[in-house]
């Protein structure tokens, strides 16, 4: 009896350790998880009406205006299920490595893709990137322009050095648009949008030389903004996905949430999608809601989330001015009393000799 009374505190080491290693990550899980929601690039520059200046945006999409109000209602009635919201910009300088002007081939219809090279940056920010027209690896009814392109970029830093032998870059491909969502111009939001300071604004697109449909990061996931670092931060593992286009800039952030391991939901009736034709007789979209699907994507609907019940009011909402603070909701308070008491008894149990 006397041995099994002194085997008792190892018993209940060892007892510990397992429960720990079994509980704690599901303990975490909840009491650092919450949701995000991410509306892509609903700016004046894609809508075809409720503009600020009230005429069609530089990259107008058709119908893009009827997703207002369907975010609306979401912000105004259901904003406490999100952690953080964060809106999405594209805000482009005059000359962007993306306009078909730019790149000498304003002929090119919406979305008509040409090769580049880009640098590639230690840090892997897009604010040290540079991609430049390739017309080593265009079609010849375009090498000319391409070339000429090329030779009027001095200020590109990639335009040199990824034609240099030793220089480390990769290839890409880049869709030509009309100019669009200038700094200067219609990049801003509507004043039909609902809009909070405590949003989160993520710009994207405003280097001149590199170019992201991502919210997240290039098409080539090489180069990053700081959305995930901000998600991360808020202790987000849910974001919810809505705004302009489906088939491109909704599309590609959705996907990379994805790759970056968030669980991810398109709000299909609050999006609104460009819809090119592809062979056959599906349009981008089709193609990109397959591709979503298939790849992990739950497709959901405005009325689905308003059905949603809040946990209760938030103590912290994660904002641009405190992107580094963790939200608790009322039911969290209790799970983090349980992981102080087991944080407590592993470091009880490992002191024991």
């Amino acid at each position: 009896m006397l041995k099994i009374l002194n085997s008792l505190p190892m018993v209940f080491t060892e007892f510990t350790k397992l429960a720990v290693s079994l509980v704690l990550p599901s303990l975490f899980r909840l009491a650092f998880s919450g949701k995000a929601l991410l509306i892509i690039d609903v700016q004046d520059c894609f809508l075809d009406q409720k503009t600020t200046s009230g005429a069609p945006g530089s990259l107008s999409v058709a119908n893009s205006h009827r997703i207002i109000p369907v975010l609306n209602q979401i912000r105004n009635q259901k904003d406490c299920l999100f952690q953080t919201v964060v809106r999405s910009q594209d805000f482009h300088p005059n000359n962007h490595i993306s306009f078909a002007s730019t790149n000498n081939v304003p002929h090119f219809a919406a979305g008509t893709p040409i090769p580049m090279r880009c640098t590639r940056p230690a840090n892997g920010l897009m604010s040290n990137a540079a991609c430049c027209p390739d017309p080593t690896r265009a079609s010849s009814s375009i090498v000319a322009n391409l070339s000429q392109a090329k030779s009027s970029m001095s200020a590109n830093p990639a335009c040199s050095s990824c034609f240099d032998s030793g220089h480390s870059c990769f290839n890409m491909n880049q869709a030509m648009w009309p100019d669009h969502c200038l700094k200067t111009g219609d990049s801003t939001f509507p004043p039909t949008l609902v809009t909070k300071t405590t949003d989160i604004v993520v710009q994207k697109g405003d280097y001149a030389h590199v170019d992201a449909y991502s919210a997240f990061m290039d098409n080539t996931r090489t180069l990053s903004t700081r959305l995930d670092q901000v998600l991360r931060a808020a202790g987000v593992t849910e974001v919810y996905v809505a705004g302009i286009a489906t088939d491109f800039c909704v599309y590609w952030s959705a996907i990379d949430a994805l790759y970056l391991n968030y669980t991810v939901y398109l709000i299909e009736d609050a999006s609104a999608g460009i819809g090119i034709p592809r062979s056959g007789a599906g349009t981008s979209i089709t193609q990109a809601r397959a591709d979503m699907v298939a790849k992990g994507v739950t497709m959901t609907s405005s009325s689905a989330v308003l059905s949603q019940q809040c946990t209760g009011p938030t103590t912290t909402r994660i904002t641009a001015a405190s992107s580094t603070r963790v939200q608790t909701f009322p039911f969290q308070s209790w799970i983090v009393a349980v992981l102080n008491l087991v944080l407590m008894l592993m470091a009880s149990t490992s002191s024991d000799p």
